[in-house]
């Protein structure tokens, strides 16, 4: 049977239409699809910054032909479930590979992941009422009372406060709306709070309860941080980062990590680091702090990134001048 000649043209169309959809659409070249494939990228809770950095993530890899789509939940939850791309912290990240227990998972508990890239700080910080004479941690007593989010940070700041020689209480409070209530009334002395800087909540709080941070020893810091923590590093937020942060303040910091299953496509791996990278102005802009990710930020932070990196990520960095340790 003998088909007309227009259905045979626009069977013909259909097809290359077809073909360059698969690829993105009709205005990327073949090329252009560098990595094909699928992954599954978990990035924490709805809202969060995590959240907003895979959302932009999936849209720019999709210029790859990389299908991504974003999964939420707790970052111990990402890991149990094989997700393909976790955005977490170096602590968590070790913890999921090592074996060792804490930050959510079980002594014992090994899963197969490498890093892809490193990110921005998140920087320990504490802030009281500034009508508090409470002005450095050598200040803070057995009686004063410090509010954290999570019970992996109360560990974390009792050690720190350790180090100090001070042991004031922790107490965990999720809702940061219920701590500001607490810190307001009295309930709690001070608040820590490790995390990207400027954070908006304190910014906010500033305004109609006045703060002021509480200051860690430097000296204290760089003699037993990375003996307690070798996933933290210290780094400074600077001045004028908040009004109410009128010097330089020191402190220790985790980094944001990306991680990935060890057995995902290196070319995929490559691809998400370049665009990690590369495009990480057009990230920044649903995530300020992802302009971050630059080389110079790797090669700093490789001594507190105890997690190897992926064949993918190695080779992109290789390309790049930067040497890390292969999974």
């Amino acid at each position: 049977m003998k088909l007309p000649a227009r259905l045979i043209a626009a069977l013909l169309t259909a097809l290359v239409v077809a073909v360059t959809t698969a690829c993105g659409g009709p205005d990327q070249s073949s090329d252009q699809c560098r990595a094909p494939g699928t992954v599954k990228i978990g990035s924490g809770a709805t809202g969060g910054l995590y959240f907003a950095l895979a959302g932009r993530l999936t849209e720019l890899l999709h210029d790859a032909c990389i299908s991504a789509t974003t999964i939420t939940g707790s970052a111990a939850g990402f890991f149990r479930d094989g997700a393909d791309v976790v955005i977490t912290q170096t602590d968590q990240a070790y913890a999921a590979v090592s074996g060792t227990g804490g930050q959510g998972f079980q002594p014992g508990e090994r899963f197969d992941y490498a890093t892809l890239a490193v990110g921005w700080d998140n920087a320990g910080m504490i802030v009281t009422r500034q009508n508090t004479p409470i002005g450095k941690v050598g200040d803070l007593t057995p009686e004063d009372v410090i509010g954290v989010s999570t019970q992996a940070a109360a560990d974390a700041g009792a050690e720190i406060f350790r180090m100090h020689g001070v042991n004031p209480r922790m107490t965990v409070i999720e809702d940061y709306e219920q701590t500001i209530t607490a810190l307001r009334q009295g309930q709690i002395t001070a608040i820590l709070r490790p995390v990207a800087h400027p954070l908006a909540d304190f910014v906010r709080t500033h305004r109609d309860t006045p703060l002021r941070a509480v200051a860690f020893d430097a000296d204290v810091l760089r003699a037993e941080l990375a003996q307690a923590f070798p996933d933290y590093s210290l780094t400074t937020v600077r001045a004028g980062t908040y009004e109410f942060l009128t010097t330089d303040y020191p402190t220790w910091s985790r980094k944001t990590v990306v991680v990935a299953r060890k057995d995902l496509n290196p070319d995929v791996a490559a691809e998400i680091v370049r665009t990690l990278y590369e495009r990480a102005g057009e990230l920044a802009a649903a995530v300020p702090y992802a302009k971050d990710f630059t080389l110079d930020t790797v090669e700093a932070a490789l001594p507190s990134v105890r997690v190897p990196f992926h064949a993918g990520a190695v080779r992109y960095f290789a390309e790049h001048g930067v040497d890390v340790p292969a999974a």
